[in-house]
């Protein structure tokens, strides 16, 4: 993949739409109906999801209220609270996804001290999409992108983004466990053998890793070059 073909997404209809918070509960109703209920598949993937799902819950604190979630339930490949299950350009998986320290709302200009202009955003996109080009060929299954803009992310803050696809009933390969109305979601980098457990996921837990060391890497450099 060339750096030119990620993804910058500052439009609401373009953007991952989230079925969880970062600790696995599912958005409200009301709040997802009220968001997001303008995509079909989202609404769809949320009451499936709710109707076979509906466990797991946490507390105010973040803590579960049961063991674990069940066997085939995405929320088991959330990890280290920048994670949550979403549907983007129609498909169920994984979001992960880690704010930089900048904002850039386009043509609504400068607000902020931590607002680009647009010239300092497009050399910090270029900056970006070469680095998650470099993610994008060690990790085939996951999609990444960018997102700004107050349309999509929080004051307009420049986010990066690693979407990957859940498989529905069946493993990498195309061995079928399970009927596709069950959602049993499994990891497309899941690997059999022995001890193998299609509710967790390494690989899913490094993307989210490695999404947050080339951030911290982009604040060093510009660290650096301030200096």
């Amino acid at each position: 993949m060339q750096p030119s073909d990620i993804a910058i997404i500052s439009e609401n209809i373009a953007a991952p739409i989230p079925l969880t918070d970062r600790f696995g509960e599912y958005i409200p109703r009301k709040t997802f109906k009220d968001s997001w209920s303008f995509n079909g598949a989202a609404s769809q993937s949320y009451e499936n999801l709710r109707g076979h799902y509906d466990q797991g819950e946490m507390d105010a604190e973040g803590n579960s209220l049961y063991a674990g979630f069940s066997v085939g339930d995405p929320r088991n490949h959330l990890h280290r609270e920048i994670s949550f299950v979403a549907v983007y350009n129609g498909k169920l998986g994984i979001l992960s996804e880690v704010e930089l320290n900048a904002h850039y709302n386009g043509a609504a200009g400068k607000t902020g001290e931590n607002d680009l202009s647009d010239s300092q955003f497009v050399e910090m996109a270029a900056t970006l999409q070469a680095r998650l080009a470099d993610l994008s060929a060690r990790y085939p299954q996951t999609d990444f992108f960018i997102t700004h803009g107050n349309k999509v992310t929080l004051d307009g803050r420049i986010v990066v983004n690693a979407f990957t696809p859940l498989l529905d009933g069946e493993l990498p390969g195309g061995l079928r466990l399970t009927p596709e109305y069950k959602m049993v979601m499994i990891s497309p980098y899941f690997v059999s053998g022995e001890g193998a457990d299609i509710t967790s996921c390494r690989t899913l837990y490094r993307i989210a890793v490695d999404l947050e060391e080339l951030v911290s890497d982009m604040a060093a450099d510009t660290e650096e070059t301030a200096a």
